[in-house]
């Protein structure tokens, strides 16, 4: 509430108790808001972080998927399929011994179809069955 220029609404009844925010929180959201508006993000940042609120911006996609921390924990990995390249979320945990990442190309609808039918014991007839 310092923050945003409403010291008064720390002993105001209205947001007194959480059940009272909750009452209240189109109230509340309104003087944030009215507040966030006339500031930059990086103001808005800066002056949440002096206080010791924990806060982020909102992100476009483009924005998040440029961040350097990503490329530095290696979150995205970049695959292909027949429409091109494209980057996929990589799994967030790594284990010893073990790769847990996403596979370069992505096979095509089908592409496996025929080896996996006479690997699992149908004749060519079988296979020739579901094609048709």
């Amino acid at each position: 509430m310092q923050v945003i220029g409403r010291p008064e609404w720390v002993s105001d009844p209205r947001f007194a108790r959480y059940s009272d925010r909750r009452e209240n929180w189109a109230a509340l959201m309104d003087g944030v808001e009215d507040w966030s508006r006339r500031v930059t993000t990086e103001q808005c940042l800066a002056a949440l972080n002096e206080e010791g609120v924990p806060s982020s911006a909102y992100r476009t996609v483009e924005q998040a998927l440029a961040d350097p921390q990503l490329a530095h924990r290696g979150a995205l990995a970049e695959v292909e399929d027949g429409g091109g390249t494209f980057k996929v979320v990589n799994l967030p945990f790594r284990m010893s011994g073990a790769k847990v990442a996403a596979v370069k190309r992505v096979s095509t609808l089908g592409e496996h179809t025929r080896a996996y039918l006479k690997e699992a014991g149908l004749s060519e007839a079988e296979i020739a069955a579901f094609a048709g």
